[in-house]
């Protein structure tokens, strides 16, 4: 099926509110009202348009932002739950260590012994830009959830792709 012009800016509206909300405990239900339609045509459209649901989609972005906060905050992981928009500590964590293979306290210990990219360079024929630009992976969304599983680039993996680009 080749998607029309109003799936397009269906998708696009949709995305947008969901980047801006989904960490606001946005729902589906909540997506489609705002987009006033119903629950089955948001799902329709936009899995025909993107090839996953909404409901994966908000998933992901709340994931991406718990590992963000997980890699560079202090904050305790049930405040981090509040934060992306679970309601309970043990759904967040249950959701976490489901799709990534290890609880959120795991993947905290092992970004923490990641190199940062404030750090200095180890050996000293390497320059900090070289340091910087080789940790530069680090600072993305993106790679923070490849982090998660420690295989690289968990969101390609799992066929969902974070860098929609709809303009």
């Amino acid at each position: 099926m080749t998607p029309s012009f109003s799936n397009h800016s269906l998708c696009r509206r949709a995305l947008q509110m969901i980047e801006s909300r989904a960490c606001e405990g946005l729902t589906v239900e909540g997506l489609a009202a705002g987009l006033r339609i119903s629950r089955s045509t948001l799902e329709r459209e936009f899995e025909a348009e993107l090839g996953k649901t909404p409901a994966q989609m908000l998933k992901v972005v709340r994931l991406t932002r718990a590992c963000e906060l997980l890699a560079g905050t202090d904050l305790l992981v049930k405040q981090i739950a509040a934060q992306v928009g679970f309601n309970q500590p043990s759904s967040f964590c249950n959701v976490f260590s489901n799709y990534f293979g290890q609880s959120p306290s795991a993947f905290r210990r092992a970004a923490s012994t990641r190199p940062k990219i404030s750090e200095a360079p180890r050996n000293s024929g390497e320059s900090a830009a070289n340091n910087s630009a080789r940790h530069s992976d680090l600072a993305s969304p993106r790679n923070a959830i490849g982090r998660c599983s420690g295989s690289g680039e968990i969101l390609e993996s799992r066929g969902v792709s974070y860098g929609w680009s709809y303009a």
